[in-house]
């Protein structure tokens, strides 16, 4: 009646039956979610992609990018041969116009690591998508970060040679950068591995298969969009993390049109990723 739960020695994780999303998942008592794990397709518009007249964002508001409905089409499982669970979702995701289709596999192995594989098939008409990816909300006391990636600073896929590949660490409240009109900030591209835990080292592990874009942040998107017009952001209650195969670049040859290179442009018709998550 509330979906799928995969339970094992040390952790048990639940498929929620009508967003086909993992809503929850423990490891030996402590919860590693605060919200379900969902597609993401949408960021906090740049000043560059407000632009002017047919801006990329009033291409994303028109079709409601940051807002849709979840039809859960299939939501199954089987036990393969090596004792694992496999877990299949087959979400139809509806925008004020068009759709997605979200086909993800969740592969579930004994020591409680998910390996998520999910296929996007895109079905709206936009400039380009800001995003591919999926993000959720953890507990807030995970505040530090280690990653191998590009880093220390920021990065987007059109603004990154000065963020060398490495091992970094960091505190979540430093991921953010300042912008005097608040804004899609803080991504960092390239990433192999990311690690967010608590003082204690309890906390989640997240390898891409191969590569993955993450943005940590301990506010959401939707504070942090209102904070445009409230002029404050509410901080600290838990920390977002979008885990994203792409995020469309940034731009910046001029402000007032549409102007970001063809080839960091969202625009495919089916996208494919593949990520792992295990707690620590």
């Amino acid at each position: 009646k509330n979906g799928l739960t995969v339970i094992g020695k040390s952790f048990h994780i639940q498929f929620d039956r009508l967003t086909g999303a993992i809503s929850q998942f423990s490891y030996k008592g402590n919860n590693l979610l605060e919200s379900p794990l969902l597609p993401c397709f949408w960021r906090v518009p740049t000043d560059n992609d407000e632009g002017r007249n047919n801006s990329y964002a009033s291409s994303w508001r028109k079709v409601g990018l940051d807002d849709y409905k979840i039809k859960t089409k299939q939501l199954d499982f089987v036990i393969l041969p090596t004792g694992d669970v496999q877990v299949y979702v087959n979400n139809l995701l509806e925008f004020k116009e068009g759709n997605i289709l979200q086909k993800a596999n969740y592969t579930i192995s004994h020591e409680g690591e998910v390996l998520i594989d999910a296929i996007f098939y895109i079905n709206i008409d936009v400039l380009s998508l800001a995003r591919v990816g999926m993000k959720c909300a953890l507990p807030v006391e995970w505040k530090n970060l280690t990653w191998f990636g590009r880093g220390p600073h920021e990065s987007y896929d059109d603004r990154k040679e000065s963020a060398y590949v490495g091992i970094y660490n960091g505190i979540v409240c430093e991921q953010s950068f300042p912008h005097i009109m608040p804004q899609e900030n803080g991504n960092k591209t390239d990433n192999r591995w990311l690690e967010i835990y608590d003082d204690f080292g309890s906390g989640i592990r997240i390898t891409g298969k191969p590569f993955f874009n993450f943005n940590i942040q301990n506010y959401s998107d939707k504070d942090l969009n209102r904070s445009k017009k409230a002029h404050t952001l509410i901080r600290g209650e838990k920390n977002w993390l979008h885990i994203d195969y792409k995020q469309m670049g940034l731009g910046g040859d001029d402000s007032w049109s549409p102007r970001v290179h063809k080839e960091f442009l969202l625009k495919n018709k089916v996208y494919h990723y593949t990520y792992a998550i295990e707690p620590l």
